[in-house]
């Protein structure tokens, strides 16, 4: 574990540097979107490194979703 924790860390510190003179000229969206990829991707990382069952997007897809289908697939039976 810590030798993924490593060159996570490595790979993670060697993209920042590579990325800090564009970081500089970019605009205000552009540092949201390249945050938030960085925050998702050090979040599969560690989920990887650590080898942590920890919720993917499928399964917050399947949370939000799936209460209202099932609500719009009974209401549809009762009125069809």
């Amino acid at each position: 574990m810590l030798e993924k924790i490593a060159v996570l860390s490595i790979v993670f510190g060697l993209i920042l540097a590579v990325d800090r003179a564009d970081w500089k000229r970019s605009g205000r969206r552009e540092r949201a979107v390249y945050l938030a990829t960085l925050g998702f991707a050090a979040y599969l990382g560690l989920d990887y490194a650590m080898e942590a069952k920890l919720p993917h997007l499928d399964e917050l897809v399947d949370w939000l979703f799936t209460p209202p289908a099932s609500r719009i697939v009974d209401a549809l039976k009762t009125h069809g």
